[in-house]
């Protein structure tokens, strides 16, 4: 037996002086020598939204104890907008070092942005990175003329940024190895007078068994003492320990059921952000920091439209449950729990770095209500996620607000089933180029649309939305009905409330094709079924394929009548009629516009009067008079909300260019 110890003994040496070795050999690997190339990676965020890590090629990256500067392009991020800003963040090293986000672009002032790097290092190892934005030297800018022009040009891309690597030399004692080199022979000596004791005698050994016995008789009995001292523990301190361990300071790393904590945890988020100083802004009466997120005033008429409807729903059902799915500062959040008496609101953003402004903005509105439940909670986890698992849980919302960026249409499935039925669903896109016919795959991958360019494109993208939440619906076996369909030249911004029920749209009426013909200006709806028959009347073989097709879209009326109607007299009940909400937009003109426009006589698209005068090679018509004028024909016209100097109509564009005509020729009577 003595000697079955003294091999096991041995052996265990053996492997605690392997692990020793394994040790110090995986600090050698870390290790740098002048010269080499410390790798580097970048990731990118604009509106909310982040790239993936790329790796930058070696003649970017920081060489070992050598100062340099290096040029890092940036390529533009699809989507990418001009009045975005933009941050990029970057992995120093092997170690991973990690650099905070640093603002690039809409930074305050004209000057050039550079990045300095400052690289600390002792010996082989580099111990830690910081970096900063700084303006560019006016010596660099003299040599380089051109270089503030092209990073400023919204249209210049890509865009080459300036980055300094500093080295700083420091003298640090390793103390990670000397703890190491320290432990390590005592463990190695005291394995080898154990060997010498054990050795020496098997009466010493014998007497080593049996005091090593009492101990464990005594550490057990010491064991049960302590068990007994813990169950004693008064209740109250038993609580206070499970609410510390309950205090989460990151909150990405908390589950989504952190919606049902207890109110006493409340404080918590005020205390989990750093301050950010931010000016305050008023919307419709509400105070509020927009901080560092996302936020446009003229996106105001947008949420007024989404309050009215949501107070619509309040008064019809007694019940409003809100989910903001990407709710930036938090002003829509907190304008459905003031203006339009939500009884409960979540609001969720993917961004953490927001969490104070947000919570500092809803705090405005008390978050205690009876039977111990909360009126919002804030959140920061991806949409999807947060609509996914409120399907799971069978936590449904009477309203789902989803403001995303550019044509990302996968939160429109997810939000189907979070959604009551006979809930309301408020979907974005900011895809200006897709709607305008420039990428056209890129449409039919978002929304199952090919769309080409038309003269009403900013149509085609409402209708383009609408078409795609009709074919995600139908999927999941959902009916959809469009309430009401904005459009905001700023951005540009298509905005559509979906009122979302069971069953399927009945023979797929208004889900079909258009055209546009370029020879005579007319368009035309196609169903399915006549795929094989579209043609225009005026095709002549001297004009080959006049025809624009795109589709499957929605072909219907943007607006439901009664609805639009109920809003405008709500918005008159609230004072909102008129241009009150800071955007030099007239609500109430909006409203009575959108009220026009959902005529059913009224065909898709419209028809813009400088179009009308070149083809009848003549001046513009009043809009007012041409308006009256087809209504004395017999036909249907109102203005577009989507276009100024454009009219909605049944007529056709011949019968509009020779109308141009006599108007023309009795205003030269007339003068």
């Amino acid at each position: 037996m003595a000697r079955n110890f003294r091999v096991s003994i041995s052996e265990t040496t053996i492997l605690l002086f392997l692990f020793c070795c394994l040790s110090s050999f995986t600090s050698i690997s870390l290790a740098y020598r002048p010269g080499d190339i410390v790798p580097i990676s970048k990731m990118g965020q604009y509106h909310s939204s982040r790239t993936v890590w790329h790796d930058m090629i070696g003649r970017q990256c920081p060489i070992f104890a050598v100062n340099r500067e290096v040029l890092v392009p940036l390529a533009k991020p699809t989507g990418y907008t001009g009045a975005d800003p933009y941050k990029i963040s970057f992995q120093v090293g092997r170690e991973k070092f990690l650099i905070p986000w640093l603002l690039l672009i809409n930074r305050k002032g004209p000057e050039v942005p550079m990045i300095d790097v400052s690289l600390r290092y002792s010996g082989n190892d580099l111990h830690g990175v910081t970096a900063k934005v700084v303006d560019m030297p006016h010596h660099y800018v003299e040599i380089h003329p051109d270089i503030r022009k092209q990073f400023w040009d919204p249209e210049h891309w890509p865009k080459h940024v300036l980055v300094r690597y500093t080295w700083e030399e420091q003298s640090e004692i390793d103390v990670a190895t000397g703890f190491y080199v320290l432990f390590g022979s005592g463990l190695v000596m005291s394995f080898i007078l154990a060997i010498y004791v054990l050795q020496s005698s098997q009466d010493k050994l014998a007497r080593l068994s049996t005091v090593g016995l009492i101990a464990n008789k005594g550490q057990d009995f010491l064991s049960k003492r302590e068990h007994t001292f813990v169950m004693a523990m008064p209740e109250w301190i038993v609580e206070i320990n499970n609410e510390a361990d309950l205090e989460n300071p990151n909150p990405r790393n908390t589950s989504l059921l952190h919606c049902s904590l207890p109110n006493s945890l409340q404080t918590l988020t005020l205390e989990t952000n750093e301050h950010c100083d931010s000016k305050k802004e008023t919307e419709r009466g509400l105070e509020f920091e927009a901080g560092g997120s996302f936020f446009r005033h003229e996106s105001a008429i947008g949420r007024d439209l989404g309050v009215l409807a949501a107070s619509l729903y309040k008064e019809s059902k007694g019940n409003l449950r809100v989910l903001d799915a990407m709710c930036g500062c938090g002003i829509r959040s907190l304008r459905y729990l003031v203006q339009a008496k939500a009884d409960f609101v979540w609001a969720n953003d993917a961004n953490d770095d927001y969490r104070r402004t947000i919570t500092l903005n809803l705090s405005q509105e008390d978050n205690r209500v009876s039977e111990g439940e909360r009126k919002w909670v804030v959140t920061h986890f991806d949409a999807n996620r947060v609509m996914a698992e409120c399907y799971l849980q069978r936590d449904f919302f009477d309203l789902i607000d989803v403001d995303s960026f550019g044509s990302d249409s996968s939160f429109v499935r997810s939000a189907f089933g979070a959604l009551k039925l006979d809930g309301l669903l408020y979907v974005t896109s900011t895809d200006g180029y897709s709607s305008g016919g420039h990428r056209p795959h890129h449409s039919l991958a978002s929304y199952g649309a090919y769309v080409r360019p038309m003269p009403y494109s900013n149509e085609v993208g409402l209708r383009m939305l609408i078409g795609g939440a009709i074919r995600d619906a139908s999927v999941l076996g959902y009916r959809v009905t469009p309430l009401f369909s904005y459009y905001s030249y700023h951005g540009p911004v298509f905005r559509v409330m979906l009122r979302v029920n069971r069953g399927k749209l009945p023979d797929s009426r208004h889900y079909g094709f258009i055209s546009y013909c370029t020879q005579c200006g007319n368009s035309q709806a196609f169903s399915w079924g006549q795929l094989g028959q579209i043609y225009c009347s005026c095709n002549k073989e001297e004009v080959p394929h006049p025809l624009i097709v795109s589709g499957p879209l929605w072909t219907g009326p943007l607006h439901d009548t009664t609805y639009v109607t109920e809003m405008l007299k709500l918005a008159e009940q609230w004072g909102w009629a008129g241009s009150g909400s800071g955007t030099g937009t007239d609500l109430e003109k909006l409203l009575t516009q959108m009220i026009d426009e959902s005529d059913p006589e009224l065909p898709f698209g419209y028809i813009k009067l400088d179009e009308v005068a070149s083809r009848a090679k003549v001046n513009s018509p009043p809009l007012r008079t041409m308006m009256s004028t087809l209504r004395k024909e017999g036909y249907a016209a109102s203005r577009s909300h989507i276009a100024s100097n454009a009219l909605k109509t049944n007529c056709p564009m011949d019968v509009c260019v020779r109308l141009a005509r006599d108007l023309q020729q009795w205003s030269i009577v007339e003068g």
